[in-house]
């Protein structure tokens, strides 16, 4: 593959992140290519996203790179990787999606009141 078409892959799937996360309200952009730092952030978005458009993913040095990178603007760090002819995919760490889950709960029983527990007659 010639680089200028792997840039692009790389360009379009940085676009599709910073689509999807503006899509929920934030104000997101794309890095430059060759710039360095995360691929998507924004001044009002607490993630820090590193984008791989590849066949063969060094999921490892992925992660490093998205910590690393995220960590220099105190940001937490998610990876979005995908392949040719594949969705997207988000790779957070474990105490992340945690948090998200104990948020979006939070955020449901407030506006529910507390629910019952299940099989609770």
């Amino acid at each position: 593959m010639k680089i200028k078409s792997a840039k692009a892959k790389g360009r379009k799937l940085q676009n599709t992140v910073r689509d999807a996360l503006n899509s929920c309200g934030y104000h997101t952009r794309a890095a430059l290519m060759g710039e360095s730092g995360v691929d998507v952030s924004g001044y009002d978005c607490e993630w820090g996203v590193e984008c791989k458009a590849v066949e063969m993913l060094n999921i490892w040095a992925a992660l490093e790179q998205a910590e690393h990178n995220a960590k220099a603007k105190n940001l937490l760090p998610a990876l979005s990787f995908k392949r040719n002819r594949t969705r997207e995919y988000i790779v957070l760490s474990l105490a992340d999606f945690i948090n998200l889950v104990k948020l979006k709960n939070e955020l449901i029983t407030r506006l529910n009141g507390p629910q019952p527990l299940m099989g609770s007659v």
